[in-house]
């Protein structure tokens, strides 16, 4: 669980580092262009890993499989 959260903590902060050096930059497109690029990639990275981290934190009585089993129709 120590390493999945790494690997979601580097890419949000290299996300975070992106939008702060486009603020930044603003003066200069290319530059601008670059950061926001960085940060559109690092944040688009972490999506598979995001949607892993409800399955390894809820207990299991509480996912939505066990809701929808639970249905009468």
């Amino acid at each position: 669980m120590r390493e999945r959260r790494w690997h979601l903590i580097v890419p949000f902060c290299c996300a975070a580092t992106g939008l702060v050096l486009g603020a930044v930059f603003s003066h200069n497109t290319a530059l601008s262009l670059a950061a926001l690029a960085l940060s559109a990639s690092s944040r688009l990275a972490t999506s598979p890993l995001f949607w892993t981290l409800p399955t390894r934190t809820a207990p299991a009585q509480s996912s939505s499989a066990t809701c929808t089993s639970r249905v009468p129709w």
